[in-house]
């Protein structure tokens, strides 16, 4: 009886050490979603410090900012690229069509084009005035003889005083002088005289404002290219 109850004793110590050994071998679950840990080359998991932690959020902000302010300034350069892109092939009809001379006048024995957007402001037998919102543009036939080109032109350039010339040339299509001059008030303006057999001295002139004297300045040189002389 006792050999049997040392038996029984001996058998539940071997089963109360098998329980033990199992438990020891349960492993216990990490929580790996926690935001501020990280493994290391090894493979360990490793704790990162709060302020780690903004400096990390804080770059990747100023990164994404930094990013976004370069997408709105491409964005702004490539609008200001088209926007003067329309603005050059705007301005380049608006000139195209003030070049275009449409519009005829005529004084004595002269014919010549202009452009309908210069309006005839005053008009006699010697003289014809043209205006627009940029310059204005006078055709005046003189009685002063054609012999006295010479010294008329050098008195009309001398006594203006408001007017100076910046260049004079000798034409080459007609019997005369062109001068291009600055006067005190800031606008541009070129003056011509020509010697007309038969007629005498005429003066054409034009005054523009600076901004438009490029344009200006082509518009008379073509109105003066369109002039016509009834000789008969």
């Amino acid at each position: 009886m006792k050999n049997l109850l040392v038996l029984i004793l001996l058998l539940s110590m071997l089963i109360s050490c098998n329980k033990s050994d199992d438990i020891k071998e349960i492993d216990i679950p990490v929580n790996n979603k926690s935001d501020n840990i990280t493994k290391n080359s090894n493979g360990i998991h490793i704790l990162i410090d709060a302020e780690k932690q903004n400096k990390i959020r804080e770059e990747a902000k100023a990164k994404a900012e930094a990013e976004e302010r370069g997408i709105i300034l491409a964005e702004a350069e490539q609008k200001a690229k088209e926007d003067a892109k329309l603005k050059a092939e705007q301005k380049a009809k608006e000139d195209a069509k003030a070049k275009e001379l449409n519009a005829k006048l005529s004084i004595d024995k002269f014919k010549l084009k202009y452009s309908d957007l210069w309006q005839i402001e005053k008009e006699t037998a010697s003289h014809i005035e043209l205006k627009n919102v940029s310059g204005t543009f006078d055709f005046e036939i003189t009685k002063m003889p054609a012999s006295d080109l010479v010294p008329f032109t050098a008195y009309l350039l001398s006594s203006n005083k408001d007017y100076n010339q910046i260049s004079k040339t000798v034409s080459a299509k007609f019997i005369g002088y062109i001068s291009e001059g600055k006067y005190l008030d800031g606008s541009m303006g070129k003056i011509v005289t020509m010697a007309v057999e038969d007629t005498g001295i005429v003066i054409i002139s034009i005054n523009s404002k600076p901004e438009k004297w490029y344009l200006n300045s082509e518009i008379f040189d073509l109105m003066l290219d369109s002039l016509e002389i009834n000789t008969e």
